[in-house]
């Protein structure tokens, strides 16, 4: 392990909002954050880089989409407002196993999702349900054998894509993270999940290995500024499609990915 790439850290530090009921109140409060986080530093621009040529690979003007363990439901809005400056109708289901969370997204979102109580490891969809899965900051809450179990039924309930966001574990992010952290925050949980989110994430390697074992027709991981990465990948025969010719063709420019 190098002098910047920590080990992760094991189960046992589970971040709060895996292991804690947590108060409505608090939990609303940073989930308000988090999306400050998506918005200021990448996230929304590392999934929005890659959505345009998966909603090409799936040749519809009207598109289902589930977001996984989907949070406040920030990054869903980003991604609808994105195709909608397009011409583009996306439908999203979100599922979250914590329901203080889906009551959140109800009344944070600003359209109005399905909303599905569920576990991601085992959905509660039947096969090719929706044409696109994607998910953001969870798979850093996953042990490898979760991970995987969770790729296999994104990739069983996509008819056409997948895309998954995460942090890329490194000690100056983490660095960054306890500082910011401190600085703007009197969260308990932004304070303390933040910078174990940051020692619990994964490796761009992590997530090469993962795609190749996950049976995709095609696929890529890319690394993002700072510090976030996105594995995207095809299911099926893509042939026809040609929207994905290689990974540096299947992501927008940063300034394209804004507008």
């Amino acid at each position: 392990m190098s002098l910047f790439v920590p080990p992760r850290a094991p189960a046992s530090e589970a971040e709060l909002l895996d292991v804690e009921p947590g108060r409505p109140d608090e939990i609303d409060d940073c989930l308000r954050e988090l999306a400050r986080v998506n918005r200021l530093l990448g996230g929304r621009r590392t999934t929005l880089a890659h959505l345009g040529p998966l909603l090409a690979a799936t040749g519809k003007e009207r598109v289902t989409v589930l977001d996984v363990a989907a949070g406040g439901g920030d990054m869903a809005e980003a991604m609808r407002d994105w195709a909608l400056r397009r011409g583009l109708n996306l439908r999203f289901t979100f599922l979250d196993r914590h329901p203080v969370v889906l009551d959140f997204s109800r009344r944070a979102a600003g359209f109005r999702p399905h909303l599905v109580l569920g576990d991601a490891l085992t959905l509660p969809f039947p096969d090719a349900s929706f044409d696109l899965c994607v998910t953001s900051l969870f798979f850093h809450h996953l042990e490898p054998e979760e991970m995987e179990a969770s790729m296999r039924e994104m990739r069983r309930v996509a008819r056409t894509g997948i895309l998954v966001n995460d942090l890329v574990r490194d000690r100056l992010a983490w660095a960054w993270i306890v500082l910011l952290s401190r600085l703007f925050s009197r969260n308990r949980l932004v304070r303390h999940d933040g910078p174990l989110s940051v020692r619990r994430a994964y490796r761009p390697s992590d997530f090469r290995a993962l795609a190749a074992g996950s049976g995709f027709s095609r696929w890529g991981v890319r690394r993002h500024f700072p510090y976030r990465m996105c594995l995207w990948g095809l299911v099926g025969d893509e042939s026809r499609r040609g929207a994905m010719q290689t990974e540096r063709g299947a992501t927008l420019t940063e300034r394209e990915a804004r507008r």
